[in-house]
């Protein structure tokens, strides 16, 4: 990595924890370059605005995200064990980077309020949902899922339960029932994948 590459990274470092818990708005450029030991315009350098440094933030979450999903993924994993790595891939993220996926719940939240980040939200979930859906088409084609299964609206329905599940496990992230909670998400998600089977 470049030097200016691996300044940047550290920059999304230092933010990824002050968005996590402020929110957007009370990122502090002048506390991410104290922390980095540099000046306000270093950090400037890098991202113009708070939007910018927001956008770069989620694509590298993103980036590793699915990073971290495409590792655990084998070639001799058969489509269900692929979308069911997938789910407990994202689950596994969020346990493992709470600042992150609480970034992620935050895009959703912005993406309602802020019409330049709008397109990049619109872009996560269509990206997450034509993911699955691809899967399945792939399981349909391996034999392995239903070709009676709608793949788009499947695609749709496992996406909307890895996001609820993922927003209700941050909810639960400091509390004692989380144990209980990816118990319960590994259930759900057993019985969702038995519905796909051919």
């Amino acid at each position: 990595m470049k030097k200016g590459e691996l300044q940047r990274a550290k920059i999304i470092d230092i933010a990824i924890g002050q968005i996590a818990e402020k929110g957007i708005a009370a990122t502090s450029f002048q506390k991410i370059a104290d922390t980095l030991g540099i000046s306000q315009s270093g950090v400037f350098h890098y991202f113009k605005n708070k939007t910018e440094l927001f956008l770069g933030v989620l694509e590298s979450i993103l980036e590793r995200r699915t990073e971290l999903i495409n590792q655990l993924i084998t070639p001799t994993d058969d489509s269900i064990g692929r979308i069911r790595k997938h789910c407990q891939a994202s689950l596994t993220w969020l346990i493992d980077k709470p600042s992150e996926a609480k970034i992620i719940l935050y895009l959703y939240q912005q993406s309602s309020t802020n019409s330049v980040v709008l397109p990049f939200g619109e872009k996560v979930i269509l990206n997450g949902r034509n993911r699955l859906e691809d899967l399945i088409v792939e399981g349909q084609a391996e034999g392995s899922i239903s070709p009676k299964v709608d793949a788009k609206l499947w695609g749709r329905l496992l996406h909307e339960f890895l996001t609820g599940s993922l927003m209700q496990t941050i909810c639960l992230y400091e509390n004692c029932l989380l144990p209980k909670e990816v118990q319960e998400f590994d259930i759900r998600l057993n019985e969702l994948l038995d519905c796909l089977k051919a």
